[in-house]
């Protein structure tokens, strides 16, 4: 009952704090409202769903990012997938009923939804993983700055990341002795959100892999490769797959590319052009750790402040993994650790052939990140926790100050 009573809790904080987001956030172009900034491509995410609820058809893009006036016409989305979009049309439509430009804000509104139900899904994982230590990630993801404001903006990061969170709750269900065909409508829905949802597919064949289990011969756990879950896996991934590939099909046959990242962000960079480049290396390493905490506004970032916050993150965040690094060696560990390491290895080529290092391309990640994190901080679970949680507080504070 107190479990529920604190999730309860955890939950309605996280709730209120991406209504405040939905409300304070401005949507006008290039503007900044009492600290808190606009996001440059919510124009964008707006139109598409636009388009859907005016023209009732799918838009087709004509121009990349790189245009000039892009972010000013918001017509460079059209090439994303389209699930998460249809999902926010009717919210749209239903705030334009109720009045003429509020559609944006009840679109705002849904996403705030799916960035509580990721919450949950991370409280879930957390208890799967560490039995008793699951409210303080659930805390973690309702309170992280970052994780509020990005989830909270009209894109489609929100619906993405609660997908990928169920999906890898999913696979560690299937790694021990479920069946793999919630992971086929899962798959299905993570591809039509983003191109990026093919990143965890190959998760529940590296959780078979990675689990081990008992003989019932022998106490002791060994691995035993199990072709029929391997085969099973394979058919509900494939499933899922199958499923989204008219839309992928589409892009090949309108802009001539499966995934169409170049459609959206123009031509992509030379690899040695980008890594031969140090400062531009310093750039997107600094943008990524900067809009992990303070993508709110970014031009506050260069202050003391927030700098100590940063460090203090890091500190609370990194030092229970190197202090109880024994502790991670359990296979259900090295489950989250793998879905870390595909989304990771996946983001890495993106950043440097677009020059894209937001924080929230991995944000679906959170979940398996603070579920290891309460793995490693047991038994002082409630000292790092707490720790953890300071920066979250300390910016929010910073935000009120100069909000209020």
């Amino acid at each position: 009952m107190k479990q529920k009573f604190s999730l309860g809790f955890a939950l309605l904080a996280a709730l209120l704090l991406r209504v405040f987001f939905a409300c304070a956030t401005p949507t006008g172009f290039e503007t900044v409202s009492r600290g808190i900034s606009w996001f440059s491509d919510e124009r964008a995410h707006i139109n598409y769903v636009r388009h859907l609820a005016l023209a009732r058809r799918l838009p087709v893009q004509t121009n990349s990012v790189k245009v000039p006036c892009a972010f000013a016409r918001g017509d460079y989305e059209y090439y994303q997938p389209p699930l998460s979009y249809v999902a926010q049309t009717p919210a749209w439509m239903l705030g334009e009923v109720l009045r003429p430009g509020l559609g944006w804000l009840f679109v705002r509104l849904l996403d705030a939804l799916f960035g509580v139900a990721t919450v949950l899904v991370g409280w879930l994982i957390a208890k799967k993983i560490s039995p008793g230590n699951e409210i303080w990630a659930a805390w973690f993801l309702a309170l992280q700055p970052g994780f509020c404001y990005q989830g909270t903006l009209a894109s489609n990061d929100p619906l993405f990341w609660f997908l990928g969170s169920l999906f890898l709750l999913k696979t560690l269900d299937f790694a021990e002795g479920k069946s793999p065909w919630p992971l086929a409508p899962l798959a299905c829905a993570a591809l039509l959100t983003k191109s990026s949802g093919i990143a965890p597919l190959p998760l529940p064949f590296f959780a078979l892999l990675l689990t081990r289990t008992k003989d019932i011969t022998d106490s002791v756990q060994r691995f035993r490769f199990r072709s029929n879950r391997f085969i099973g896996a394979a058919a509900a991934i494939g499933t899922g797959i199958l499923f989204a590939l008219p839309w992928y099909f589409r892009n090949h046959c309108i802009y001539g590319s499966w995934m169409s990242l170049e459609v959206g962000h123009g031509a992509p960079y030379q690899v040695m052009q980008t890594i031969s480049n140090i400062q531009m290396i310093k750039m997107l390493v600094l943008y990524f750790a900067t809009s992990i905490w303070f993508p709110i506004d970014q031009e506050w970032v260069i202050h003391p402040l927030p700098r100590a916050i940063f460090s203090l993150a890091s500190l609370a965040c990194i030092a229970p993994f190197i202090i109880s690094w024994r502790r991670l060696r359990e296979s259900s560990t090295w489950i989250l650790f793998a879905c870390i390491l595909l989304g990771v290895g996946a983001m890495i080529p993106y950043a440097i052939r677009y020059r894209q290092s937001e924080a929230r391309h991995l944000f679906y990640l959170l979940p398996a990140f603070v579920a290891l994190w309460c793995v490693a901080a047991r038994p002082h679970v409630a000292r790092w926790g707490a720790l953890a949680l300071l920066p979250s507080l300390l910016t929010w504070a910073w935000i009120a100050f100069r909000f209020f």
